[in-house]
C-alpha cells in the first residue's frame, strides 16, 4: 500500500455551511512549475475550473488553510 498525501483543508469565508471548507491534496506547483505546499493559516486564492464541451465555468473564493 502507498502513503496516503498530505491533505490540505481551505476554508472558505462567507460560505454557508456545506460549502465552507474544501480538501485538496497538499501538493501544488507554482506559475513557474516548482512544486510548492500551502502553509498552516496561509492566505491563498482559489480558482476552480471545470470544463465540458457545453460550457466553461469559473468559481473564485478567497480562504485560509
Amino acid at each position: 500500500m502507498g502513503s496516503v498525501p498530505e491533505r490540505a483543508v481551505i476554508a472558505i469565508q462567507g460560505a454557508e455551511d456545506l460549502y465552507s471548507e474544501i480538501r485538496i491534496e497538499n501538493a501544488l506547483s507554482d506559475g513557474d512549475g516548482q512544486k510548492v505546499k500551502l502553509k498552516l493559516r496561509e492566505k491563498v486564492n482559489v480558482t476552480i475550473e471545470t470544463t465540458t464541451t457545453a460550457e466553461k465555468s469559473a468559481f473564485r473564493a478567497t480562504g485560509s488553510r
